[in-house]
């Protein structure tokens, strides 16, 4: 059996912490990237986009398990990333419902700033962890994913 986590330094602690720490990265990217027109979610998506074959695309079911995101909210990025010309979204062999997500040519010209913003991002961020800690790190936060799908998956 484990320990219960120790709260008396403040209420869950440990998800507060992760919780943050995905909220500041989401508004330091989107202050960031808003002189290139794109978001951090819309980021997110297209860098997703761009590591497949553009003539292959993907359907938005994929980006939702890819991401762990509900439609709506897919729904929405990709709403407002073709307004922004940064993706296509064309009917899958008719069925209207279905639609295979493309990124555009302003999309793919994007792509190289992006990767560099993203790249530097970690950099900065790892510069602050040792080698090791690094490792560390990786190693604990991989585990504590595994454990969120193991109870994912005992909750469906």
């Amino acid at each position: 059996m484990t320990e219960k986590c120790d709260r008396a330094e403040g209420e869950f602690r440990l998800i507060r912490r992760f919780r943050d720490v995905g909220h500041k990265l989401k508004r330091l990217g989107d202050v960031n990237l808003e002189t290139k027109g794109i978001t951090f979610s819309q980021l997110r998506v297209l860098v997703f986009l761009m590591r497949r074959p553009p003539e292959e695309g993907v359907l938005q079911r994929d980006l939702e398990e890819a991401f762990g995101i509900r439609r709506s909210s897919v729904t929405s990025i990709l709403q407002n990333m073709e307004k922004a010309d940064l993706i296509r979204r064309d009917a899958v062999d008719g069925d209207g419902r279905k639609k295979r997500i493309r990124v555009t040519e302003k999309g793919r010209k994007l792509d190289g700033e992006l990767r560099a913003y993203m790249d530097e991002l970690e950099d900065e961020l790892a510069g602050i962890y040792t080698p090791q800690e690094m490792e560390l790190l990786s190693t604990l936060t991989e585990k504590m994913l595994a454990k969120l799908k193991q109870m994912e998956g005992e909750r469906l």
